[in-house]
């Protein structure tokens, strides 16, 4: 699943949320520092949803074919901007992200494609075009509650997700982001071009250009392993990872759920035809790994590797429904998932590693 936070640099400092900032507006502190510190808080909001809008509504290029090609800067820029005035999408914009097939790109049925149009993708217009048409909404004095609304009825409107996954997803994320652009003054160009530096879009912010020098020394020799000779102590060694435990898998769910990106519990809807319900020992669809899973893999290690020296055990044990986590879940989760192992392996020394998925949100 594509996660946008994984893709963004870790220039950190002080945090700013914007309860805090309509705070200290309607307190009425607009001087000096506060006004410089307030400013920040409202571009990173703005930012932020329009990072995630074009991220996750409209993710990905576009070949400029015969029904799309009417797409440019000014044509995408009204777009967006009736788009928000309207809190819906206009047939062209969904026809852009019927052509993006977004919901597979996430399940990851989809390849990234990007076709050059001039000097830049359509990818990379589109949001270029987002963002600058938030930021324009922003410096109108538009409420940050009205655009994060307004993204989400257009991410639903454009049938990316359902309200659940979509409303969840960008608050949850939100956070993150306006952590790391509170404290750097970004562009339309600068915030495309770092995010979607992968898929072709590029910026013109020459601080993202890393220039590193390597020592001017000769290599030193590669010297072949020598291989240990025949009869040498050997060490068994179990490695588990990624078992993404889901505490509320249901079997006979639906496993072809309006969430689409996770599924199998019991909030999951009604299961309209029968293929569509989950298994009992976990399901190949967007589902995690029930209880009873794991138990019997980790019954059958225990009776057929009885002589285990030691268990490497590299992380990865939340569910897959990252846009509805919590720091106690998330815990609660970590504490089974370490109960199960150490109940079926009690004398076998375990070294764990923390996943990207342990934190709250994930990849902090």
């Amino acid at each position: 699943m594509v996660d946008p936070t994984c893709l963004l640099p870790t220039l950190l400092e002080t945090p700013c949320s914007r309860t805090h900032f309509w705070r200290r507006r309607a307190a009425g502190h607009t001087s000096g520092d506060a006004v410089q510190q307030d400013t920040l808080c409202t571009m990173a909001s703005t930012l932020t949803l329009a990072l995630l809008f074009t991220a996750l509504v409209l993710g990905a290029g576009v070949p400029l074919n015969n029904e799309v090609d009417i797409f440019n800067e000014k044509e995408l820029a009204k777009e967006f901007h009736n788009a928000f005035q309207s809190g819906f999408a206009s047939s062209s914009l969904k026809q852009v992200a019927h052509e993006l097939n977004f919901e597979n790109l996430l399940l990851g049925d989809s390849q990234w494609e990007t076709r050059e149009g001039g000097s830049i993708t359509l990818l990379c217009l589109t949001c270029q075009a987002g963002v600058s048409e938030l930021l324009h909404m922003v410096n109108n004095g538009t409420s940050p509650d009205i655009i994060v609304d307004g993204i989400v009825a257009l991410c639903v409107d454009l049938g990316i997700a359902n309200h659940v996954m979509c409303d969840s997803l960008i608050k949850e994320v939100e956070p993150q982001l306006l952590w790391i652009l509170e404290n750097r003054e970004l562009t339309a160009n600068d915030v495309c071009g770092m995010v979607l530096v992968g898929f072709g879009c590029h910026t013109n912010n020459p601080d993202r250009v890393w220039d590193v020098a390597l020592p001017d020394v000769p290599k030193p020799p590669v010297i072949d392993p020598v291989l240990p000779e025949d009869g040498s102590p050997v060490m068994k060694v179990l490695h588990l990872a990624d078992t993404h435990f889901d505490p509320y898998y249901l079997p006979g769910s639906n496993a072809e759920c309006d969430e689409k990106f996770f599924c199998c519990r019991a909030e999951s809807g009604v299961v309209e035809q029968p293929e569509d319900a989950a298994g009992k020992w976990g399901d190949y669809r967007n589902c995690d790994a029930p209880e009873w899973l794991l138990q019997a893999l980790y019954q059958h290690v225990n009776a057929t590797y009885q002589d285990l020296d030691f268990i490497i055990w590299t992380g990865d044990l939340i569910p897959h429904i990252v846009w509805n986590t919590s720091r106690e879940g998330n815990l609660e989760v970590i504490r089974s998932s370490v109960k199960m192992v150490h109940d079926y392996f009690p004398d076998v020394p375990v070294f764990p590693a923390i996943g990207n998925h342990e934190s709250h949100p994930v990849n902090a």
